[in-house]
């Protein structure tokens, strides 16, 4: 780390949140001399206050400060140190056994070994309850040393024997733990093969079916917890290469309900768990149809609060893009714009990453959302911000978007703005070098539709109609996803009927609308 101490200082500043941030600041002048606090203080500040790394700025300071090198690496540290004093508010089972064990080396060290003995007792409680196994080992070692230690005849042999038999029984489940987390290990390498189309796809199916017939997965429910979640995780990748959805479904709410059981006491493994296998499970509830169902998952979401800031940012994520996706889903029944609304305000809340996919996939939908529920000016604000702000690489979803801005404004009847917006799809699709078929095709068609003079619209509505229905049902390409979650066929179709936009979408079947609610979204991290 000395190479790099100037960029870890950075990041690990520019990782706190205000809470701890003040902590430390508080923390610095409690531990140390005030004049020595009050210089890691302003050297900590100048970081802050940094927007991205200016290596300018570290040798302004190197030069003032004859002691920086001394200084940074301090404040580093107590920065950690202030972390850990911090996060005791928010104590797992593992901080009081991680304590307790340092605990019991002191008075083992004091030779107060009756009280290090009381101490392994309540503490292997604690471990059993928690499924600490790891640090039950390390208790049995330090008792195995107390035993060697005062070998007076204060220990019989009964008892020497049953220390050594449980020190063998939590070596086995280590070792079955550790045997399912390579079964998952190699199912999770198969399904990445599979998915990346790579070749001898029944030989790679075939590795994988013979993964389950592992004996550890034929009754999971006879495992420790972490032992069902590291085998459910592994039938779950199994029942998604046998596209089973149901089975998918039924592995992800046993491992969802186990997860939860975890929840308390608090623990970020099991947490951050528990918020991915939710994610999925409500993907696969609305890749299956069964929208219902993900209105309890998104509450759960919705009601819990997490002390730790990555979990917390992570759940708000998750349940916008949920909340989202939902809302798309649904609209095929009834929204609201009270609902579009409260989405929005997530987003405004939760999701600030321009470059982000999820991000600009969620405001495109929202924009959708908006134009479904008649609010064509927000749609055009949610539209333009994907164009102008977001600097998406995904050039398909940024022409489509010029394209469907001109749809809006010929809903405004805005002509000047519809034919500039056109000019800007061609010239886009020309400057990007897009090969598209479609993209040429439907501007073209828009180009004879859209700016056909006033008396002569619905003539050129009624004939783009036909051609619009052969492009969509020609075109293979694979992002036709993000065509048909804004339908120009639906729109034309609204068009010469006099209807809106909702009140035709919802004549087509679901199953045909919103493809690019991929089958199983953002399945990772099982």
């Amino acid at each position: 780390m000395k190479n790099n101490i100037n960029h870890s200082l950075f990041d690990l500043i520019k990782s706190l949140n205000m809470s701890e941030k003040g902590y430390f600041k508080k923390f610095a002048s409690r531990y140390g001399k005030k004049e020595d606090s009050n210089e890691y203080i302003k050297i900590f500040d100048l970081f802050d206050k940094m927007d991205k790394y200016d290596d300018r700025i570290i040798k302004n300071i190197q030069k003032k400060k004859s002691n920086y090198s001394l200084i940074k690496s301090y404040l580093y540290h107590q920065i950690l140190k202030s972390l850990r004093s911090y996060n005791t508010t928010y104590k797992s089972p593992l901080n009081d056994i991680q304590e307790n064990i340092m605990n019991i080396q002191i008075l083992i060290e004091k030779k107060l070994n009756a009280q290090a003995k009381e101490l392994i007792e309540y503490t292997k409680i604690k471990a059993y309850e928690s499924e600490n196994f790891s640090s039950i080992i390390i208790l049995l070692t330090k008792e195995e040393f107390i035993q060697y230690q005062d070998n007076l005849g204060k220990f019989s042999y009964q008892e020497i024997l049953k220390l050594r038999q449980e020190s063998k029984s939590i070596m086995n489940i280590l070792q079955q733990e550790e045997e399912l987390s390579e079964l998952l290990f190699k199912m999770e390498t198969i399904f990445y093969k599979v998915n990346n189309k790579e070749k001898n796809t029944q030989e790679i199916l075939e590795s994988a079916s013979h993964i389950t017939k592992n004996k550890l997965l034929q009754n999971p429910k006879d495992l420790t917890q972490k032992g069902q979640i590291l085998a459910y995780s592994t039938l779950i990748y199994s029942a998604i290469l046998n596209n089973n959805d149901q089975e998918v479904l039924y592995y992800l709410k046993i491992k969802n309900q186990i997860l939860s059981n975890r929840l308390k006491p608090f623990n970020t493994y099991y947490t951050h768990a528990y918020l991915v296998n939710t994610n999925n499970l409500i993907f696969t509830l609305l890749n299956t149809g069964q929208v219902q169902e993900v209105q309890k998952y998104i509450s759960d979401l919705k009601q819990m609060t997490l002390g730790i800031s990555y979990l917390e940012d992570y759940r708000k994520y998750i349940l916008t893009k949920s909340q989202i996706i939902y809302l798309m889903i649904k609209k095929a029944d009834h929204i609201t714009t009270i609902e579009i609304e409260e989405a929005e305000m997530l987003v405004l809340k939760n999701m600030n990453n321009l470059h982000d996919i999820d991000y600009q996939t969620c405001i495109y939908y929202l924009s959708i959302l908006f134009y479904s529920v008649n609010k064509i000016e927000r749609s055009l604000y949610w539209l333009q911000k994907i164009i102008f702000e977001t600097q998406s690489n995904n050039k398909e979803l940024n022409t489509y978007c010029r394209l469907i801005i001109a749809y809006l404004y010929y809903d405004l009847n805005y002509q000047s703005l519809v034919e500039s917006s056109l000019r800007s799809v061609s010239y886009y699709i020309k400057k990007e070098n897009i090969e598209s078929k479609f993209f040429k095709e439907v501007t073209s068609i828009s180009k004879n539709a859209l700016l056909a003079e006033r008396e002569k619209q619905v003539e050129a509505l009624n004939l783009a109609y036909p051609q619009m229905e052969i492009l969509y049902h020609q075109t293979q390409e694979q992002s036709l996803s993000i065509y048909s979650d804004f339908n120009l066929l639906i729109w034309y179709k609204s068009k010469i009927n006099k209807t809106s936009y909702l009140n035709e979408y919802q004549k087509y079947p679901l199953n045909n609308i919103s493809h690019s609610i991929e089958k199983y979204w953002n399945f990772i991290s099982l």
